[in-house]
């Protein structure tokens, strides 16, 4: 070979260099916000599911009917739901369908010895979430069982329910860039305080991202609180799932009890090599079937599942979601949605209408709460056309 031909191919060489390290670098600089339209249109129909899903859990939710059974009927219509769409892409649950009844508030899917069975004037809380590619939506709705599938609207149980409503509603018009997740807080704190109730301590609303329900930036349930949360500003092109919790309590924070837990998650850290064939086969599944997203111990079908999880919990490999209850008697409302945040829009893409029946709610008598609470979900004004 010449020498000019050695520096030609020396030059292709290094060509070919720059083009891998080129798509290297594209591949690395995947846009995974919703700047990327792909990835909204994976939020939306994840959405579309989980609100489908939620109303047809809530039409199960009746007198005598089985938690247990509910919350596997949810979780085999999630199933049945992403299989419509995206061949070839990881989809499933984000958050395991999850029934709460009365005193139980949240965390609560039903184990192989633990169930619960619903009675007329129950107060029923629904949870659950779906993703689609990795990007999950978020969802909880309250109702009141009762013989017409109506809220009762003089009763105690319909006023809580509604002011849940109204409350996340004001909320979700202050997840705006500019505005800070203490602004946001302030608002749940102040709605809950007009209509006599309480946001429950220690209930955050995370950022969602890609594989991450639980994302380090949080609003908190109170602006006011001994546990204070490090600010920060709301972004355009960010994911949140906002998480309203209030009851008639003093609001402080969820307890546990002595129920087995049922539901658990992976932690990224959990770097612990097991040491039992279950906990392989365990962790096998989970890595598989719901990688970092919460999983109900019910549908582990790995042989001896509850040796393997004991060892991988034992060692933090994964964590448990403890089932949270409030003070017995108290009634307690839950309520959240799914917010796409751009510098145009406020977009609520998870939520269902608030049941037939409810009560009218005094009006704000604070003139600023009144008017943050109607704040426009639009963030650009639209021009007006002129008339010709």
């Amino acid at each position: 070979m010449s020498k000019a031909q050695a520096s030609k191919a020396q030059e292709n060489a290094e060509e070919w260099e720059d083009v891998d390290e080129d798509e290297e670098e594209e591949e690395e600089e995947e846009d995974t916000t919703i700047a990327n339209s792909d990835v909204v249109m994976r939020y939306k129909k994840a959405a579309q599911w989980a609100n489908e899903v939620v109303i047809a859990v809530a039409a199960l939710a009746v007198p005598g009917a089985s938690v247990k059974a509910i919350c596997a009927a949810g979780d085999d219509l999630i199933a049945t739901k992403v299989q419509q769409l995206f061949r070839g892409v990881d989809k499933g649950a984000a958050f395991p369908t999850c029934v709460s009844v009365n005193s139980i508030v949240c965390h609560f899917n039903g184990t192989e010895n633990d169930d619960v069975i619903i009675a007329l004037n129950d107060v029923v809380r629904i949870d659950l979430g779906i993703h689609v590619d990795g990007y999950p939506v978020m969802v909880a709705h309250t109702i009141q069982v009762t013989a017409n599938g109506e809220l009762n609207p003089e009763s105690k149980e319909a006023q809580v329910i509604a002011a849940g409503y109204a409350t996340i509603d004001a909320a979700l018009r202050q997840v705006r860039p500019g505005n800070n997740t203490t602004a946001v807080a302030d608002v749940i704190e102040k709605c809950a305080a007009h209509f006599g109730l309480a946001s429950v301590e220690g209930v955050l609303s995370h950022q969602l991202k890609r594989y991450i329900v639980d994302g380090w930036k949080a609003i908190p349930a109170r602006a006011t609180t001994e546990h204070k949360l490090h600010e920060y500003e709301i972004e355009p092109n960010t994911v949140w799932a906002l998480d309203v919790l209030l009851t008639t309590s003093k609001g402080l924070r969820l307890k546990e009890r002595d129920a087995k837990p049922c539901l658990y998650k992976a932690t990224i850290d959990g770097a612990y090599e097991p040491k039992l064939e279950a906990a392989f086969a365990v962790r096998a599944e989970v890595s598989t079937k719901y990688q970092f997203f919460p999983f109900p111990v019910a549908r582990l079908e790995a042989p001896k599942a509850k040796l393997g999880l004991s060892e991988l919990a034992k060692h933090s490999s994964i964590v448990p979601l403890p089932v949270l209850y409030e003070k017995d008697g108290e009634i307690v409302a839950h309520f959240k949605v799914t917010l796409l945040v751009t510098d145009k829009k406020i977009e609520r893409v998870t939520g269902v209408p608030l049941q037939k029946g409810a009560p009218t709610l005094p009006a704000y008598t604070d003139e600023d709460l009144a008017a943050k609470a109607k704040l426009s979900l639009a963030l650009v004004k639209k021009e007006k056309k002129e008339k010709k």
